[in-house]
């Protein structure tokens, strides 16, 4: 009983596998799978090397010339004005002092407030229609990260030590062109100065007057 349920298994098995087989044979599966698998998988293809040109400086030192308006026209040459460049003494960049921070100026509010009022007096005699403005000297301007303005830092950290400029200064900017300004100092030291002459006591000058006798003829 046992081997007859085996093989009658068996044969419904295989019939069922040659019937799949006849159907996948109708609908041309076997070619749409094996087409699925080749495009799944692509082989890779050789990547073309591209050869650089070499392009010798030594030999050809001037510019092709394809434009035949210009062949009648000799071409430029290159190689002495690179020469002419390279022997150029180029200036080199200016050393400063570099600023001692623990001898620092604080200027008192005093000193700030009448170097300012100095500032705006040299200012008012420019003219109203001077493009001017007044920056008074902090830490940060002179001694710090030297940061003064948008468009004015470069060159500035120079320009400030320099012309030893420190806390409590107060500079007048003229513009008098598109790119140049002209630059007014007044030191927050003069403050001091000028206390320093009101409270002198005034000096007494002995002058002795002279007579001229004129004598009539």
């Amino acid at each position: 009983m046992v081997a007859e349920k085996r093989s009658s298994y068996e044969e419904i098995r295989q019939r069922t596998i040659e019937e799949n087989k006849k159907k996948l044979e109708e609908l041309n599966l076997s070619l749409l799978t094996k087409s699925l698998r080749e495009t799944a998988s692509p082989k890779p293809s050789p990547v073309k090397q591209v050869k650089k040109r070499k392009i010798d400086v030594g030999s050809e030192s001037f510019e092709r010339r394809r434009s035949g308006r210009l062949s009648d026209k000799p071409a430029p040459n290159y190689r002495d004005a690179m020469l002419e460049y390279a022997n150029i003494d180029r200036p080199r960049n200016r050393t400063y002092k570099r600023r001692d921070l623990l001898n620092r100026v604080y200027a008192s509010d005093e000193a700030r407030h009448y170097a300012i009022k100095r500032a705006q007096e040299i200012e008012n005699t420019l003219g109203p229609d001077s493009l001017t403005f007044v920056k008074p000297m902090l830490q940060s301007h002179t001694t710090g990260g030297f940061w003064l303005k948008n468009g004015l830092s470069a060159g500035w950290r120079g320009f400030a030590i320099e012309h030893e400029l420190v806390d409590g200064d107060a500079v007048v900017f003229h513009l008098v062109n598109q790119i140049t300004f002209k630059v007014y100092i007044v030191r927050q030291s003069a403050f001091a100065e000028s206390k320093a002459v009101a409270s002198a006591p005034p000096k007494l000058e002995n002058r002795r007057t002279r007579k001229k006798l004129v004598t009539g003829n």
